[in-house]
């Protein structure tokens, strides 16, 4: 499947509990992405057919294509009562383009090769990130990035385990610093 690099326009946090994956399913299968009320506006945003970048706990875990046409109320039987997930009442329906797991994905600073700052859950367009505008980094340039970081080799096979490299006798290094070092280009 040819994924066009140029649609990938948005940049959305989410994430649960830490170890936990939000939205885990099957490429090609819909779901809906949820927001709070005051994410509303910013989740309604894209373009059906946009593809959104979903991060949680520091990694580019999902691409996501804009499948609905609108933000909608939840169903009040898909909330989860006396958790976080009641903050969450809007939603929109996404089809799953790419996932990876925690052990697979990327970090955000090595899928974007910026700090793209996107915290909260709000949908941020990636063209008008401080990075972007201030930056010297054109807009195809980090969309072409990141869809090669999300479909490139993963973390686990581009770094051996800490206790692989300390049976073969190896220097101990850091996954944050080989991941800064390898240029995924």
């Amino acid at each position: 499947m040819v994924i066009p690099f140029r649609k990938i326009l948005w940049v959305k946090s989410v994430s649960l509990d830490p170890g936990e994956m939000a939205y885990a399913g099957r490429i090609g299968r819909e779901f809906d992405l949820h927001c709070s009320p005051d994410d509303m506006d910013s989740l309604g945003d894209p373009e059906v057919g946009d593809l959104i970048v979903l991060i949680q706990h520091e990694q580019a875990t999902h691409l996501v294509e804009v499948v609905g046409a609108t933000v909608q109320e939840r169903p009040r039987r898909t909330i989860k009562k006396g958790s976080r997930d009641e903050r969450f009442t809007m939603q929109r329906t996404c089809r799953h383009v790419l996932l990876r797991s925690f052990e697979e994905a990327p970090f955000v600073e090595q899928a974007f090769g910026i700090e793209p700052a996107a915290e909260g859950g709000e949908t941020l367009a990636i063209e008008e990130l401080p990075a972007i505008v201030n930056g010297d980094q054109p807009l195809w340039m980090v969309q072409r990035r990141v869809l090669n970081a999300l479909q490139g080799p993963s973390v686990r096979t581009l770094y051996v385990t800490r206790r692989q490299r300390q049976d073969d006798g190896m220097p101990q290094v850091d996954l944050r610093e080989f991941l800064q070092d390898r240029d995924p280009d």
